[in-house]
């Protein structure tokens, strides 16, 4: 959840907001900057709470990105 908020944070949105509508992904975008700070942020994150390596740490990024990401403008 910690990340789903993150991103929406570029939005000025939470979890709670947008829980509700099913195309929540869809309807909300980053920014290619925005997109680049939050992966780079959520990398970090993955690394440090799953005491994953870079190459894990991405991989992992890659599957929440697919599944929970916003688009990107």
């Amino acid at each position: 959840m910690h990340l789903i908020n993150e991103q929406l944070a570029y939005v000025g949105k939470t979890w709670e907001e947008v829980k509700n509508d099913p195309e929540w992904f869809r309807n909300n975008q980053l920014t290619k900057k925005q997109y680049k700070e939050w992966k780079e942020y959520s990398i970090k994150r993955i690394q440090e709470v799953y005491n994953f390596d870079h190459q894990q740490a991405e991989l992992e990024f890659s599957y929440f990105d697919m599944g929970y990401g916003l688009s990107v403008k």
